[in-house]
C-alpha cells in the first residue's frame, strides 16, 4: 500500500544522525552532575545530608546513562531504517530497469494497427 507523499531525505536523516551521534550534551550533563554532586557532598558539613545528596546522584547518575542509551538505541535504530530505505528504494529501480530491458520491440505495423489489424484512434 503506497503513502502518498512518503519520501525520507536519506542526506538530511543522515546528517542529522552523525549530530546526534556525535553530541556529547548527556556525557557533558552527566560530568556537571557529578562534579556538583562532589562539591556539594564535600562542602554540606552534614554525613545526613552528604548521604541524601549521593542517594539522589546515584538516582540521577542512571537516568542520565538510561537517556544516552535510549539516544543510541534510537539513533541505531534509525539508521537500520534509512539503509533499508536505501536498499529497497535501489532494489525498486533495479527491478524497473529489468522490466524495461523485458519490454517486447514492437514492429511499427503492429504498434500502429494493433493485433487486429485496424487503427486505434482515442
Amino acid at each position: 500500500m503506497a503513502i502518498s507523499g512518503y519520501n525520507i531525505d536519506v542526506a538530511g536523516c543522515s546528517g542529522l544522525l552523525a549530530r546526534v551521534r556525535d553530541d556529547d550534551g548527556i556525557v557533558s550533563a552527566a560530568s556537571a552532575l557529578d562534579s556538583a554532586y562532589e562539591e556539594a557532598a564535600s562542602g554540606c558539613g552534614s554525613p545526613a545530608v552528604a548521604a541524601a545528596l549521593g542517594a539522589v546522584h546515584e538516582m540521577l547518575a542512571q537516568q542520565a546513562q538510561a537517556a544516552a542509551a535510549r539516544v543510541e538505541n534510537a539513533v541505531d535504530g534509525v539508521s537500520q531504517a534509512v539503509s533499508a530505505y536505501i536498499v529497497g528504494d535501489s532494489a525498486m529501480a533495479e527491478t524497473a530497469r529489468q522490466s524495461v530491458d523485458r519490454a517486447p520491440d514492437l514492429e511499427p505495423e503492429h504498434a500502429a494497427f494493433g493485433s487486429r489489424g485496424m487503427l486505434a484512434v482515442y
